[in-house]
């Protein structure tokens, strides 16, 4: 049986609480569930508002246990009488699943061996087989049969463009760039800063690099305005990883 970590807090207990007037009557609601567990369902159509009072030792005066935890949302009421647990199958699905297996003789056995049925040939002799073909296609390659044509050679990879080592010098690399014109990276770097100190992340280039990459452009027409250039202070020193 799982009993979330909010159950204490969670506004159904305070509710069912407020209704009762009793601090332990969440008391009631881990009873029901462990009667789920023992009973191995969480429906109950034939039970009535006595059986409940006596599963969940309702003591609360002014207010039935039906009427208290199906206000509060605990359980929810059947149409032709009795109650289910909310939601509580849904909570211990894998409880659930378990039950269902064993109902039916338990999981079904994993197969062992080799089924003829699906694979003819005996496990033991695969290995075999597998072997002395190996040592057939060497002695073809020995005898001067058909070579087999070379393998494509892969083209060599081409060394990445070394970054600057500097921050200063990085961020110049950015402003050249016709990629990002018409943005201020300085103005987003001090964004980007700002974000990452909340967020308790750290301000590495490559994340400047996709934070920079969701920026819209400004449009320009035939005759675009320079946009102001807003003055941010310049941060004392940052590490970009």
């Amino acid at each position: 049986m799982i009993v979330e970590p909010d159950f204490p807090d969670h506004w159904k207990t305070q509710l069912l609480v407020n209704l009762t007037g009793q601090k332990h009557a969440p008391l009631a609601v881990i009873r029901l569930w462990a009667h789920c567990q023992q009973r191995r369902t969480a429906r109950f159509p034939a039970y009535t508002e006595t059986i409940l009072a006596s599963v969940t030792r309702w003591d609360a005066p002014g207010i039935t246990a039906m009427d208290a935890l199906s206000q509060s949302g605990w359980i929810d009421l059947l149409p032709e009488g009795g109650f289910e647990v909310h939601e509580w199958a849904e909570v211990n699905g894998k409880l659930v699943s378990n039950w269902r297996n064993g109902a039916t003789g338990g999981r079904p056995p994993k197969p062992t061996g080799n089924p003829t049925a699906t694979q003819p040939q005996p496990t033991e002799n695969r290995p075999v087989t597998e072997k002395r073909r190996e040592e057939e296609r060497r002695e073809d390659g020995e005898a001067g049969s058909v070579a087999s044509p070379a393998s494509p050679t892969r083209p060599p990879r081409t060394a990445k463009k070394p970054e600057p080592p500097d921050d200063d010098a990085w961020l110049a690399t950015l402003e050249a760039d016709p990629t990002y014109s018409g943005i201020s990276i300085r103005t987003e770097l001090g964004k980007l800063r700002r974000w990452c100190e909340t967020k308790n992340r750290k301000p590495s280039r490559q994340r400047f690099i996709n934070w920079l990459n969701r920026i819209e452009r400004p449009m320009q027409g035939n005759d675009p305005a320079q946009p102001e250039q807003l003055s941010v202070p310049q941060p004392t020193k940052i590490t970009l990883l």
